[in-house]
This record gives C-alpha cells, sequence and structure tokens, in this order.
C-alpha cells in the first residue's frame, strides 16, 4: 500500500510540475505564460510591476544568459549576455545615491536560495531569488496603461506599457522604453 500512495504522489508531482504556471493575483494565466499577473492589458490593468534584484556588485551575482538586475551601485538595469558580459539596457539616473537607498542584503544578494517555477520536471539548474525555467512559455510582464499611471514607481521596475506598445524600465528617474 504504501509503494502505491508513494507511486500516485511522485505522479501527481509530475503531473502539476510538467503543466506549472502560476498567476500572481490571478487564477486567469495566460496559455502561453509560466508566470502572469492581473490584468488584460485590454479593459483591465496591473498597479505595479516587477522589481529586479537590488545588486551593489554584479560580478558576485552568480548569474547566467537572460539575467535581469538593478545594480545600486550606479543605479542602471543590466542584462546578462550570452558572452558572460553584464549590458545596461537603461541609463544611469543622474543622483542614484537617492535613488538606490535600499540594503541590498535584505533583496538576498549572496543567497542562493530562490523561488523556481518550471515545467520541466526536472530540478531547476540556475539559482536566483525566482527562477523561471521552461522551453514553451513565457514571463508574461504586469500590463499597465501608460507609465504615468504608477503612483510611486520603485527603481528597478519592470512593466509591459500597453498605451506605448513597449517594455518600460524605470530606473529610479527616468523610464527607459524598448519596443
Amino acid at each position: 500500500m504504501k509503494k502505491f500512495i508513494y507511486t500516485i504522489t511522485a505522479l501527481l508531482a509530475f503531473a502539476i510540475s510538467a503543466n506549472a504556471q502560476v498567476g500572481i493575483e490571478t487564477e486567469d494565466v495566460s496559455a502561453k505564460a509560466i508566470l502572469d499577473f492581473p490584468g488584460d492589458g485590454v479593459s483591465t490593468y496591473a498597479d505595479g510591476g516587477i522589481l529586479l534584484p537590488y545588486v551593489a556588485d554584479p560580478a558576485t551575482a552568480g548569474s547566467e544568459s537572460g539575467t535581469l538586475i538593478y545594480n545600486a551601485t550606479d543605479g542602471a538595469v543590466y542584462v546578462q549576455d550570452n558572452a558572460n558580459s553584464w549590458v545596461a539596457i537603461t541609463g544611469v539616473p543622474s543622483d542614484v545615491n537617492n535613488i538606490a537607498s535600499h540594503d541590498v542584503a535584505q533583496f538576498g544578494e549572496n543567497s542562493a536560495e530562490g523561488a523556481v517555477i518550471n515545467n520541466t520536471g526536472i530540478d531547476a539548474t540556475a539559482t536566483g531569488v525566482l527562477v523561471l525555467e521552461t522551453a514553451d512559455r513565457a514571463l508574461a510582464l504586469p500590463k499597465i496603461n501608460g507609465v504615468e499611471t504608477l503612483e510611486s514607481p520603485k527603481a528597478g521596475m519592470m512593466v509591459y506599457d500597453v498605451k506605448r506598445k513597449a517594455l518600460a524600465i524605470f530606473n529610479g528617474e527616468v523610464w527607459t522604453l524598448r519596443n
């Protein structure tokens, strides 16, 4: 009987992880998303965004290609490219000291622990605060109807601006739009 229960538990765990999709404050997850947020971008919108990890020294971030961080030292958002180099994807604010006043350690900079969402059925190979692993789904950013609708955006925030049809990243001073 124990063997039967373990077998059923293992099969259920595999079935759940094979189709893993997570909605944050929503039960209506897009079929193409592994992680989704409230708001359809047509009649309803999110009221916030994803806040990237604050890192004082990107060299210590322990990341891989495609990793995004907010550099708390210079105030820019960076992505790690395929050559293991950090590439700025936003400008540097004029006064980073007023913006990056957060205690970086509270964001878990030197921690290997984090949340993993995958639909591969195997343990995650990457480390990070949040790791998304999938071969056939994407991260659906929170959809907002214009960056100006966010009352108090935080440095390192990312959203999809439906009005401008663009990825919007806030460096603490200005929004960088990528469409």
